[in-house]
C-alpha cells in the first residue's frame, strides 16, 4: 500500500527546493525530509534547514519566512508524522546554539524554552540561529575570542649556541650539523 499524500505542498516542490542548495540536498536523503511538506503553507519559503530531534523525535527544522518549523517522527516509528510543531516569530525572544566538534544544541526560547533540537550537525545548528536572528531583526552574537597567542621570549644567540652545544655533546648533532646551525646563528 502506498504512502498516502496529505502534503500542504507538493513533495515535488520541496524536493526541488531541498536539492537547489548543495548543503541542503542531502536532507532528501533522510526518511523525514516529506513531512516538511506536511506543514509547509503555500508562499513560504524555507529560508534554511536541517536535521535535529526534539522531544524524541527525529525530524527537520526549518526556519522559513513566516515562521520556525519542526516535523518528525518518533525514533524507531513506523508511523509518518508524530510530531508537527511551528513557532511563530513573535514567540521567539532568543536562540542559542551550544556546540562541541560532533554535535550541536539549538535552543529557541520564548517566555520559556520553546524548542531544544539536539544532535544537530553545528555548522548546520549555526545557520539556523543565524536565520532566526536575522528573522527577529537581531545580530548574531560575535565570534567567541580568543586570546592572542603568547610570544616565545626572545632567544639570545647565546643561549641558542649553548643549547645546540648540549644537543651536540649528547649526540643528537653530528660535527657537520652543530657547525652549520651555528653558522646559521651568526648570519
Amino acid at each position: 500500500m502506498g504512502r498516502q499524500n496529505n502534503a500542504v505542498i507538493p513533495e515535488a516542490a520541496l524536493h526541488a527546493t531541498l536539492t537547489s542548495r548543495p548543503e541542503w540536498a542531502p536532507l532528501v536523503k533522510t526518511k523525514e525530509w516529506p513531512l516538511l511538506a506536511e506543514v509547509l503553507q503555500p508562499g513560504e519559503e524555507i529560508v534554511e534547514v536541517g536535521t535535529g530531534n526534539y522531544e524524541g523525535h527525529l525530524g527537520l527544522v526549518a526556519v522559513t519566512t513566516g515562521r520556525v518549523v519542526f516535523a518528525g517522527r518518533k525514533v524507531g516509528s513506523l508511523l509518518k508524522a508524530t510530531k508537527n510543531e511551528t513557532f511563530d516569530y513573535s514567540r521567539i525572544q532568543s536562540v542559542d546554539v551550544a556546540a562541541n566538534l560532533l554535535a550541536a544544541t539549538l535552543t529557541v526560547s520564548g517566555a520559556g524554552p520553546l524548542a531544544v533540537v539536539s544532535a544537530m550537525n553545528p555548522p548546520v545548528a549555526r545557520r539556523i540561529a543565524d536565520a532566526i536572528r536575522s528573522r527577529l531583526g537581531r545580530p548574531s552574537p560575535p565570534p567567541v575570542a580568543t586570546a592572542p597567542p603568547i610570544a616565545a621570549p626572545p632567544v639570545s644567540v647565546a643561549g641558542e649556541i649553548d643549547r645546540l652545544a648540549e644537543l651536540h655533546r649528547s649526540g643528537a648533532l653530528t660535527d657537520a650539523e652543530f657547525t652549520a646551525a651555528k653558522a646559521k646563528l651568526l648570519g
